[in-house]
């Protein structure tokens, strides 16, 4: 039995003031999935593991992935994402079999980086927005917002 291609994008949380960034790292091109007739392993793997930086859960409103497009068709190509806070990773596969999946696919991942605050790449090319992050203890100050750059992550079918 042959094991699937994984395909490891590396996440970086970078504290730089005033702007804290989440850098998807698609300088190795592991975002590319060529066509594989079996499921390809995405894997991002969080680098920022040991300082307490974890990926937002799944079932957190809003979640840890999410596509910029929601539609139908990415659960015919792409599995749920998965998380493993003990590894730091989050995984899903890809099913890109035949041209009918070739595409760019824009998502949003998010990151907690401090109990109840996360920060999240974004949809809109070279622009900083304002991240303001919910947070359920009594010390929560509203006024207080992290900054981020934004990334446009993509998944490229070829």
């Amino acid at each position: 039995m042959s094991r699937k291609p994984v395909h490891r994008i590396r996440v970086r949380v970078r504290k730089t003031t005033p702007v804290w960034t989440l850098d998807v790292d698609e300088s190795g091109y592991d975002n590319h999935v060529g066509k594989n007739p079996g499921p390809q392993l995405i894997s991002w793997e969080l680098q920022d593991k040991d300082s307490g930086y974890r990926f937002v859960e799944m079932e957190h409103d809003p979640p840890g992935f999410s596509w910029f497009e929601p539609t139908s068709k990415y659960g015919e190509i792409f599995s749920d994402p998965k998380i493993c806070d003990d590894c730091g990773n989050m995984t899903m596969d890809d099913w890109h079999k035949n041209n009918t999946s070739n595409g760019e696919y824009i998502y949003t991942i998010r990151v907690w980086i401090n109990d109840g605050e996360w920060i999240q790449t974004s949809l809109v090319s070279s622009a900083i927005q304002v991240q303001n992050s919910p947070r359920v203890d009594d010390d929560y100050d509203p006024c207080a917002t992290r900054k981020l750059v934004t990334t446009n992550p993509r998944i490229k079918n070829t």
